[in-house]
C-alpha cells in the first residue's frame, strides 16, 4: 500500500507542477478566450495565475485524502479538509482587506489565502504519512518511479480522467456563451450552479451506495467509508441482477451488500460471494 501511495503522490506531484506551470503563465490569456473583457481581466488575471499556477494544493490534498481514505484513515482526511477550510476562512479576510500585519490585496487575497490554507493541508497530511502509528507510512524509496506501478495505476484512471475532461471541457465552453451577456449574467449564474450543486451520485443514505440498472453484470471499484474493495456480481441469463446497495460497517471494518436478482426462480439457485 505505500508503494502505490508513493507512486500516487509522485504522479500528482509532477502532473500539477506541469499544468500549474502552463496554465499559471497562461492564465491571463485563458480569461480572455473565455469571453472576459477587458476589465475582469485585469482584476481577475493575477486571480487565475495564483490559483493555476498553484493548483498543485488542490490537486495533491484531494489525491491523498483519497489515499487516506482508501486505507481506512477517513478520519485524517476529514481533519485536513477542516484544517485547510478553517485557514482559508480566517486568512481570506486578513489578505483582503490587510488585517493586521497583512497585506491588503483585495481580491488577489482570496487567491493567496486559499493556496496557503490548502498548502498547509498537504503539509499535514504529508506529516501524517510520514509519520507512524497509520496504516500507510511513506518512505523516500516509495517515490522512487516504477514504471509497472505507474503503468497499473494510470490504466483504469483514463475512464475517469476522460469523464472529468468531458464535464470540465464542457463548462467551459458554457461559460464562454454566458460570457456573451455580460459579467454581471456570469457571475449569477456562478453564484447560482455554485449553491445548486447537482450531484449525479446513487445514492441511499450518506454512508450507502445503491445502483439500480438491471443488467447482468457489475462491477465496483471503490471506496465505502474507508473500506476499500472490487466487487463484482454475474447473474445466468435466465436472470438479471436488479438493486445492489452497499453499506459500509466501519466498527467491524467490513461492507454489507443487499442483492436483489431479478427473473424466474431457478432450481437450486444461489448466491455466492468469495473474496
Amino acid at each position: 500500500a505505500a508503494h502505490a501511495a508513493g507512486q500516487v503522490v509522485l504522479l500528482g506531484a509532477t502532473v500539477s507542477v506541469l499544468l500549474g506551470g502552463v496554465l499559471g503563465f497562461l492564465a491571463p490569456r485563458i480569461l480572455g478566450w473565455m469571453g472576459a473583457d477587458d476589465g475582469t481581466i485585469a482584476i481577475g488575471g493575477e486571480i487565475a495565475r495564483i490559483m493555476l499556477g498553484g493548483n498543485i494544493t488542490v490537486f495533491m490534498i484531494f489525491l491523498i485524502n483519497a489515499v487516506f481514505r482508501g486505507a481506512g484513515d477517513a478520519v485524517i482526511a476529514m481533519r485536513t479538509l477542516w484544517l485547510a477550510n478553517a485557514l482559508n476562512i480566517v486568512l481570506g479576510p486578513c489578505f483582503i482587506f490587510g488585517l493586521g500585519p497583512f497585506p491588503a490585496l483585495g481580491l488577489t487575497g482570496a487567491a493567496v489565502a486559499t493556496n496557503l490554507g490548502r498548502g498547509t493541508g498537504v503539509l499535514y497530511q504529508l506529516w501524517h504519512l510520514a509519520g507512524a502509528g497509520h496504516r500507510i507510512r511513506l518512505r523516500w524509496p516509495h517515490l522512487k518511479p516504477r514504471v509497472d506501478d505507474l503503468r497499473a495505476i494510470l490504466r483504469p484512471a483514463w475512464n475517469g480522467i476522460a469523464q472529468l475532461l468531458i464535464n470540465t471541457t464542457s463548462w467551459v465552453g458554457l461559460f464562454k456563451i454566458l460570457a456573451l451577456s455580460g459579467s454581471a449574467a456570469l457571475a449569477g449564474y456562478t453564484i447560482a450552479i455554485r449553491v445548486a450543486n447537482p450531484s449525479g451520485d446513487l445514492r441511499a443514505s450518506p454512508d450507502a451506495q445503491v445502483s439500480s440498472q438491471p443488467t447482468g453484470m457489475m462491477n465496483y471499484i471503490g471506496s465505502w467509508g474507508g473500506i476499500y474493495g472490487n466487487v463484482e456480481l454475474e447473474a445466468v441469463p435466465a436472470s438479471s441482477i436488479g438493486e445492489v446497495a452497499i453499506t459500509p460497517e466501519i466498527a467491524q471494518e467490513r461492507a454489507s451488500f443487499t442483492v436483489t436478482l431479478n427473473g424466474a426462480k431457478l432450481p437450486g439457485a444461489s448466491v455466492e460471494i468469495t473474496d
